[in-house]
């Protein structure tokens, strides 16, 4: 209802960089769909319950972030958690409430169920375990990559991150792999340690990273 509380607000939960990019754009899905003062009028909050956004970005690149969520009128609400969901809102835990027409939830990770199909060790993401070769481990003849895979990407121990930047690299190693393997080969080890990516920040520009 246009005269119903929270109508034209939208609730982003997350502040990773699904939510973050999503915040920045919202305002010109809503003008594409509803006109542009429709859009200017509209309030859009990003819900994270760490005490900065983008947390995983790490320091350099997060105030220009902050700027182009500003420059995009976005509320952020650092710091909290949400307790929960109904109809006409989001409740917080630190007791506060958001009235919402427009909720969505881009938190959380987890591995595709059909690695259930496939015995094998897995993480707390449901990610199955990989040797360097992507081999799932304890298996001769099973390949897994990309978001199902717990693979080392240096020889320091970090793991893949789920993500098209490792995902596209790793799947490059396992076909090569199984080629190698069926040729009667040695496997390549999978090794990538630099890691890029691309954040998009709407009519602000974007942020680039290496590391």
């Amino acid at each position: 209802m246009p005269d119903a509380p929270g109508h034209d607000t939208y609730v982003i939960v997350g502040g990773g960089m699904t939510g973050i990019e999503l915040a920045a754009e919202m305002r010109n899905r809503i003008a594409q769909h509803g006109g542009d003062d429709v859009a200017q009028a509209a309030k859009v909050v990003l819900v994270e319950m760490a005490d900065v956004i983008g947390p995983e970005f790490g320091d350099n690149p997060r105030p220009v972030i902050d700027e182009a969520l500003a420059i995009a009128g976005v509320d952020q609400r650092l710091g909290r958690a949400v307790a929960g969901f109904d109809e006409t809102g989001v409740l917080l835990q630190d007791g506060s409430r958001v009235d919402a027409a427009t909720v969505v939830v881009t938190v959380g990770l987890r591995a595709n169920g059909l690695t259930a199909q496939i015995p094998g060790d897995r993480d707390e993401l449901g990610r199955l375990t990989v040797g360097d070769d992507l081999k799932v481990a304890g298996l001769t003849d099973v390949y897994a990559t990309g978001d199902v895979a717990r693979a080392r990407v240096d020889d320091a121990g970090n793991v893949a991150l789920m993500s098209c930047q490792h995902a596209r690299t790793m799947g490059k190693y396992a076909g090569l792999n199984a080629v190698r393997d069926l040729a009667g080969e040695a496997p390549r080890p999978y090794r990538q340690p630099d890691y890029t990516t691309c954040l998009d920040l709407g009519n602000f520009g974007a942020v680039f990273t290496m590391g």
